[in-house]
């Protein structure tokens, strides 16, 4: 929930379409330091809806228990003490956005890991990564906090998607100034779990992707090198065939000529090391790679679909910006001849995987606005553009968020 200069914890109701008697909004009314109320504001609809609200003791989060059921259309929680972290909904029976409060915020931070409740733990991982994207909380103090905690998460499925977003935080939320930084405590970290995780675990391995793609340092990319030669071991982790295309695309990106890359293709011939060396090929960081991509993409006829999403996937790299400015201009003057020459599915990967997704800034904002003011956009495409426009606007209101984090300016409301 979140605090304002008043005092109050505020949660936001979501109303998904035809969905009925749904909590619009519910405030927590906390007005001094011993207690709070919660009451809900308004109802949609008829149908009933359960809200919780729970509160983790001063002794520690993980005595998280659940404080009160407030009763179906009733409109107040009895009054109860305060605790360090509040969330409601904490058992996710409505339909809400959740947003923490400063304590409850420092409360995660520190000792979001040592929730028992698996529940509780994804209702706060999920109110974290809205709070990410809404530019509520910084990239600088979002890629720490799940750096501090994902050791609680033993799910597999969750480790994943905690990691990528942590990659999402350095990447597309955050200063590009802090980008260098936030990687070198990414890889660090991810080397450390790397090494520590149960041999030839799942959780070994994700860790083992998440080093190889946060890596730049030379010491780092020493590292992913050594385990492509052999020389670097760690037990019980299989190099396999995916995990050395990994490592040859990691390499490709910082600069690793064609002959690694022709040397893995050698050993694996097959129609997905094609794919794989297609894409390390596109991720090189010179002007002739990116340029031979291009002309593929446009000019080729022949290429199949899984062989262009491979190139257009490695085509665009965050740290690789000055390559691909040049490509915002030719991306929109292609999109309309690419649609109508091209099948659907075709046409519809290109115009969702060539957006200058890279190109975080007013100039993409602007000629995606003017292209979408134009005669006869397609529909599909239409909708491809807005949702390219909208993410690209979160992630300027994120980076804007980080950088005033950094400078120590106030963080909007």
């Amino acid at each position: 929930m979140r605090a304002s200069s008043a005092g109050r914890l505020r949660g936001t109701g979501h109303v998904p379409p035809r969905r009925a008697a749904l909590c619009q909004a519910a405030a927590i009314c906390q007005r001094h330091a011993r207690g709070l109320s919660l009451r809900r504001r308004s109802w949609i609809g008829s149908r009933p809806q359960g809200l919780v609200k729970g509160l983790a003791g001063n002794r520690g989060p993980e005595h998280l228990a659940t404080a009160c059921r407030l009763p179906e259309r009733h409109d107040r929680f009895p009054d109860h003490p305060a605790g360090s972290a509040t969330r409601a909904p904490d058992e996710d029976l409505t339909y809400a956005k959740i947003r923490l409060d400063e304590r409850s915020l420092e409360t995660a931070t520190e000792h979001l890991a040592e929730l028992t409740d698996p529940l509780a733990r994804a209702i706060t991982w999920a109110a974290l990564w809205d709070m990410l994207r809404d530019a509520e909380i910084p990239a600088r103090l979002y890629l720490p906090l799940i750096l501090n905690n994902i050791r609680g998460e033993t799910d597999i499925g969750v480790v994943q998607d905690l990691l990528a977003q942590a990659s999402s935080a350095v990447w597309i939320y955050g200063d590009p100034t802090n980008a260098d930084s936030a990687l070198q405590i990414l890889a660090e970290h991810a080397l450390r779990a790397l090494d520590g995780a149960p041999p030839g675990s799942d959780l070994q391995l994700s860790w083992a992707h998440a080093f190889i793609g946060a890596a730049r340092s030379p010491e780092h990319l020493s590292v992913v090198r050594g385990l492509l030669d052999g020389i670097k071991v760690f037990t019980g982790l299989k190099v396999d065939t995916d995990l050395r295309w990994a490592l040859v695309g990691a390499l490709a990106g910082v600069g690793a000529d064609d002959g690694l890359i022709d040397a893995e293709l050698k050993r694996d011939p097959t129609d997905d090391g094609q794919r794989h060396a297609a894409a390390a090929r596109a991720a090189r960081p010179t002007v002739e790679a990116k340029e031979q991509v291009w002309a593929s993409l446009i000019e080729d006829l022949t290429l199949p679909l899984a062989t262009m999403r491979s190139m257009m996937r490695g085509f665009h790299r965050f740290d690789q910006r000055p390559l691909l400015e040049a490509y915002s201009a030719r991306y929109f003057g292609a999109l309309a001849n690419f649609w109508k020459e091209r099948d659907i599915e075709i046409g519809l990967a290109f115009a969702r995987m060539m957006y200058p997704t890279v190109l975080v800034g007013d100039d993409t904002v602007r000629a995606t606005e003017r292209y979408l003011t134009g005669k006869d956009v397609p529909g599909p495409i239409r909708r491809v553009l807005l949702e390219a426009k909208d993410n690209m606007e979160r992630a300027m209101r994120g980076r804007a968020v980080d950088a005033a984090a950094a400078a120590g300016d106030r963080i909007p409301a």
